[in-house]
């Protein structure tokens, strides 16, 4: 079996110390309580798909010698003028062809003409865009939030709602992987803790609601210490999904799916019992759930749930992270239980049809990322790997000398690679 494998174990701080922290931190009081519906009865188990041995990607290597300014066929644009100064946060590749990339000295935009710095200061995550073209960027260690036009930088902080979180180690990565505008032009946000985000802008303040406001049970029902917002979505219909996740002392339950349709909180029984780190909905409006050794998928057209078991492990595996490509394929990122402690390694697959594939296998607890280019084509990146996904072949484009890389795709064809650390640190851009 020739499977991408990786060098480094991640340093994940367990959720036994994330509770610890937590619970020493008393949280602000959102100002509103949301209506809640009653939880029904959950319904019988939907639909399974039989469970097949996942089929191993073909993987190639790279061929090109590289350069000082090149890696195989990326050459780095932290040689051009005005490029991102000090340690690099995020990037985030926009529908116009323009990069963003964030840094520990402010907000950078590289076009065809150049680098050019947007905003100084201490910035971090970028949360995406919001449905009225607002480009949200944590800055100052989450503590004040950005929002970008290309008229004006609006900052919030405390006297406009934004509460600065407690400062912890994130259970996986912090924050939810995507924003949901929902049709009155309210932008939500997972925070990664019992805080769950809403921006209105009719007042233009931020408010906050914890996990027993929108219809979630206190953790200690679980036997748990901590509910935790893991991400949201917008559904074709409107509505707004919020995952969440239950975490203990070296134990992760679950409560599943809440969506606000505008009026009320309802659960969604089919997930009731899952851990949902993710979610990602396809071109078709499906929604993909990911839970306890599943991926749940939900067909907006049917009404209907079905459970997609995934590959076998001797232990419990938990979905981290789901991606849907424009061909409705699903990739996962998987968590597989450890010995004597929670994780112990990751893998990758997506789904053919009903067949797994497997594009990465870890030694040790390596997060990932993949980004989907205007091809078709997708990009992963790994422990400094980088590799390519054509024609149902994967190949090593690169191996950067990096541990925490992400990867960007553009509208016309262009993927960059953003390297936080390693002797290839740095912005990497394919050329082709």
């Amino acid at each position: 079996m020739n499977i991408l494998s990786s060098r480094r174990k991640h340093p994940l701080i367990l959720a036994g110390v994330l509770v610890l922290i937590l619970l020493g931190c008393r949280l602000p009081v959102a100002p509103d309580v949301l209506p809640v519906e009653p939880s029904p009865t959950p319904e019988p188990a939907q639909l399974q798909i039989p469970t097949l041995d996942p089929v191993p990607a073909t993987l190639l290597a790279p061929t090109l010698t590289p350069t000082p300014n090149t890696r195989g066929d990326f050459r780095s644009l932290m040689q051009l003028a005005g490029a991102p100064q000090g340690s690099l946060a995020d990037e985030w590749a926009s529908q116009d062809g323009t990069l963003w990339v964030t840094s520990e000295k402010g907000i950078y935009q590289f076009q065809a003409r150049g680098w050019k710095l947007v905003l100084e200061g201490n910035a971090g995550r970028i949360l995406g865009p919001d449905g009225a073209g607002r480009l949200w960027v944590l800055m100052d260690n989450a503590s004040r939030i950005a929002a970008v036009t290309s008229q004006k930088t609006t900052i919030y902080d405390s006297q406009k709602g934004w509460v600065a979180l407690p400062q912890v180690d994130a259970f996986l990565r912090g924050f939810g992987k995507r924003m949901a505008t929902d049709g009155k032009g309210q932008v939500w946000v997972a925070t990664e803790q019992d805080d769950l985000r809403r921006y209105d802008p009719k007042t233009d303040r931020w408010e906050k609601f914890t996990s027993t406001q929108i219809g979630l049970n206190p953790a200690v029902s679980l036997d748990m210490d901590l509910n935790l917002i893991t991400n949201v979505l917008l559904a074709k219909d409107g509505s707004v999904w919020v995952g969440s996740c239950s975490t203990g002392v070296n134990s992760v339950a679950g409560q599943g799916v809440r969506v606000f349709d505008g009026q009320a909180w309802h659960p969604v029984v089919e997930t009731s019992d899952q851990c949902v780190f993710d979610m990602d909905m396809d071109s078709a409006g499906n929604i993909w759930v990911g839970g306890f050794n599943q991926l749940l998928f939900y067909n907006t057209a049917t009404k209907n749930w079905k459970n997609i078991p995934l590959p076998p492990f001797e232990r419990r595996q938990l979905v981290f992270s789901v991606d849907v490509d424009a061909a409705q394929r699903p990739w996962v990122e998987v968590g597989l239980g450890g010995g004597a402690s929670l994780w112990g390694a990751t893998d990758r697959y997506h789904l053919e049809g009903t067949q797994w594939v497997q594009d990465l296998s870890s030694a040790g607890l390596v997060l990932s990322d993949v980004a989907f280019s205007a091809e078709g084509d997708a990009w992963l990146c790994a422990d400094g790997g980088v590799n390519h996904y054509k024609d149902n072949k994967m190949q090593q484009a690169v191996q950067l000398d990096t541990y925490d890389c992400k990867a960007a795709a553009g509208p016309h064809g262009q993927v960059y690679i953003i390297a936080r650390d390693g002797k290839d640190a740095g912005i990497w851009q394919l050329v082709k």
